[in-house]
């Protein structure tokens, strides 16, 4: 009993075997047939019948899917080929590619194409170097949320300032408040003031320096490296006012080659941008480099009051840098850069506002006064954006001001009366 359930096993055992040859033979069989070089002859016409005709004449199993291909036609597929050289020249352009199995067949599959965003602005991620830890470091070891745009890509999105920053970057959004403040914010976190003294809360580097009064909003890039947009707290290696993240402008140094650039561009509303850059290296471990650029422009905007146009620019940007590396341990960069502007820019965004007049009355007291009653009020009303009154400013009295008692001494009166006078 037991020898038979062995010779059963045995027997079993043996077809499994045999069936496992016959299809490794004909799988090489295959494979040898599809690596011989066939004489084709196919005339240009629509790929799926340029497909099975490869096939069907170098002996080969082609797989591939009807909507991949429908629409699309093939070249003329000539001369002594293999069948994987026959699909390679008949796929060739049409973003399809064909995939050999381990089993000898081909399968016809859409080629993987790296994003439009990293497409563009460099080839291999693993290239992009950073110093957003304060060392040049490979972009893809660095444990940070973090976009870094090159000064082509830069140039490819048409980001020219700070504010078209949120173009290329997720999470980022820009809005400009009264006077000189802006609100650059990162994932929500960011600052709502309108005193040209507050701080930030995304930091601004420019090399990697603290900018504390920076013109992120104002001023435009120029000859630069590349732009690095750092998200969440980095106060660790940045200081205060970094607990969004930091916008880190690094400039283009001094290289070891001679070269220049000048690039000028005009248009509608009599514009005329025009920006430079010469380098000039001095020795081996020396080198200069200059950049300049002017921008002016009539406004977009129309004054029906004053019957002109607002809203344009005239700004001027220079740069002069240093590089001096007398050796692998040492390098110093001095940058001297200056930034004017002499325009009619208008300093704050568009607002929609219902002015909030304040009460006039609290309990049975009436307010008559109308600096008290705005200072209780709330600046604007609630209401709807497509009524006219939203059009209204906001109550300026509602306002947080600060206020602090002045005493006035006279000092002759204090001399005459001697040092027991009150100065207080």
């Amino acid at each position: 009993m037991t020898f038979a359930t062995r010779t059963a096993f045995s027997f079993k055992a043996a077809m499994y075997l045999g069936v496992a040859a016959l299809a490794v033979s004909a799988g090489g069989a295959v494979q040898a047939q599809a690596a011989e070089a066939k004489q084709l002859d196919i005339p240009a016409q629509a790929l799926a019948n340029t497909l099975t005709q490869i096939g069907r004449q170098t002996g080969s199993e082609v797989v591939f899917q009807a909507g991949d291909v429908r629409g699309r036609n093939a070249p003329a597929v000539r001369g002594a080929l293999t069948a994987g050289q026959a699909l390679d020249a008949a796929l060739r352009g049409s973003g399809l590619r064909a995939r050999h199995t381990a089993q000898g067949a081909y399968v016809v599959e859409r080629a993987a194409t790296p994003p439009p965003a990293a497409r563009n602005e460099i080839d291999d991620g693993s290239d992009i170097v950073v110093t957003a830890q304060r060392k040049e470091e490979k972009i893809i070891d660095v444990p940070i949320a973090m976009t870094a745009l090159s000064s082509n890509r830069l140039d490819d999105l048409k980001i020219e300032g700070g504010a078209e920053l949120l173009r290329a970057v997720p999470n980022v959004s820009f809005t400009k408040t009264n006077f000189s403040m802006y609100n650059f914010s990162i994932r929500g976190i960011g600052t709502q003031s309108i005193s040209a003294t507050s701080d930030p809360a995304v930091a601004v580097s420019f090399n990697s320096t603290p900018l504390v009064r920076n013109r992120l909003f104002e001023a435009e890039f120029f000859d630069m490296n590349r732009v690095e947009v750092l998200r969440g707290p980095q106060g660790t290696l940045y200081g205060r006012n970094a607990t969004a993240g930091v916008v880190n402008m690094i400039p283009a140094l001094p290289e070891s080659e001679f070269g220049g650039e000048v690039k000028g561009e005009t248009g509608s509303y009599k514009t005329r941008r025009l920006s430079g850059m010469l380098n000039v290296p001095l020795s081996d471990t020396l080198g200069v480099r200059v950049a300049g650029m002017m921008t002016k422009r009539d406004g977009f905007d129309y004054n029906n009051f004053f019957g002109t146009r607002i809203n344009g620019r005239d700004l001027w940007s220079t740069r002069a840098s240093v590089a001096w590396e007398p050796s692998d341990r040492f390098k110093a960069n001095v940058i001297w850069q200056h930034f004017a502007e002499d325009d009619n820019r208008s300093r704050s965004a568009k607002q929609l506002c219902t002015t909030d007049p304040g009460t006039d009355r609290i309990g049975s007291f009436e307010i008559t006064d109308p600096g008290l009653r705005g200072r209780i009020s709330q600046g604007c009303l609630p209401g709807s954006l497509y009524d006219d009154a939203a059009y209204g400013k906001p109550n300026s009295a509602a306002l947080v001001y600060l206020y602090f008692p002045n005493i006035y001494i006279c000092l002759s009166e204090m001399t005459a009366r001697g040092p027991g006078y009150p100065r207080s």
